[in-house]
């Protein structure tokens, strides 16, 4: 979604869900692909997939997460588009990530906000 750039927009913050961030997605840009990792990508902080195929649609169950993955991107379809909020949550002595769709109606990019700040 940022082309695996460091980016605040997209930092997991802690919630009542886990690890979580939010992203605008539209449908005809999916799948989406994407993994959860620090900024140096270390090992042992780097989510992929933990077993094929890696999908995860909306109001599916979790996808159990490796923390050492090397390639093993997520893909993601949206069933329409909107806010998405993305998510690591720990159980069962596990990583896994959940997607669900956001009743946030808008979510803005760093550089949206640059723009309005300069108006």
């Amino acid at each position: 979604m940022n082309d695996y750039e460091v980016s605040e927009t997209y930092r997991l913050r802690k919630s009542d869900d886990g690890y979580c961030t939010y992203a605008t997605l539209r449908t005809d840009w999916s799948p989406y692909k994407f993994k959860f990792a620090d900024s140096d990508w270390s090992e042992g902080s780097n989510f992929g997939f933990m077993s094929g195929p890696g999908v995860i649609r909306e109001g599916s169950l979790p996808l159990k997460l490796n923390p050492d993955s090397k390639f093993e991107e997520i893909s993601f379809y949206p069933n329409s588009d909107g806010v998405y909020k993305f998510c690591v949550i720990k159980r069962n002595g596990g990583y896994y990530a959940t997607v669900y769709k956001s009743s946030k109606k808008l979510l803005l990019s760093m550089a949206q906000l640059f723009k309005l700040s300069k108006d």
